[in-house]
């Protein structure tokens, strides 16, 4: 249980940060759209690519031996980013992220059609996407052995439904609370903290060896 509470919350810490995909899964619920058939897709597409990456990272690693300290530090240096950005978004005076969902609300929905292949667009067609389950998740997931592996995975796996179905199932009460500048500067912040600490857990890693 540990192993799949810490994947839960690293994952958790990588997907809620504002972003196009979080944006179009809130308007889809704001404006009454086929918003769980874009949070189940935009899930299981999560969930094929950190398995794909963990499988990938694990293959190459036993290959190459320095590969896996490369992927460690490459992970360091996104994660830095990835908390600079947060940390700039929580100090800026902008109310930040979810203020462009609210103009949804009211619209008229689209087609289920066009529903999917935008969240299939939004989950797929996505560089960070690949950052986050490549090599963060997938490579913190392929540093483990057995049956390890495949709880980190269901604990990572397991965040991307909860947010991501969350999401559309109360995005009506979330959007006016998260679009608010308090509240999006504190998630930041939060954000930003949470994947510090992840980035110096990993960078302690590369140390110790």
């Amino acid at each position: 249980m540990t192993t799949v509470l810490h994947a839960f919350i690293i994952g958790l810490s990588l997907i809620v940060a504002i972003g196009a995909q979080n944006v179009f899964i809130i308007r889809e619920g704001l404006r009454g759209g086929y918003v769980y058939s874009a949070g189940l897709i935009s899930a299981l597409c999560d969930c094929l690519l950190i398995a794909t990456g963990i499988v990938l990272v694990s293959r190459i690693s036993q290959r190459i031996e320095w590969f896996d300290d490369v992927l460690r530090i490459g992970a360091v240096c996104f994660l830095l980013y990835y908390a600079g950005n947060a940390f700039f978004n929580a100090l800026r005076k902008a109310p930040v992220g979810w203020a462009q969902a609210e103009a949804a609300q009211g619209q008229v929905p689209g087609s289920r059609k066009r529903t999917i292949g935008l969240a299939f667009a939004f989950a797929l067609v996505n560089p960070h996407v690949y950052l986050d389950t490549f090599v963060v998740l997938g490579g913190m997931g392929a540093a483990r052995e057995g049956m390890e592996r495949v709880l980190f995975w269901l604990g990572a796996s397991l965040a991307s439904f909860v947010w991501f179905m969350g999401t559309g199932l109360l995005s009506r009460r979330l959007a006016p609370v998260l679009q608010s500048e308090r509240s999006g500067r504190l998630l930041d912040g939060a954000i930003g903290t949470i994947v510090l600490v992840l980035a110096g857990h990993l960078l302690m890693g590369v140390w110790e060896k």
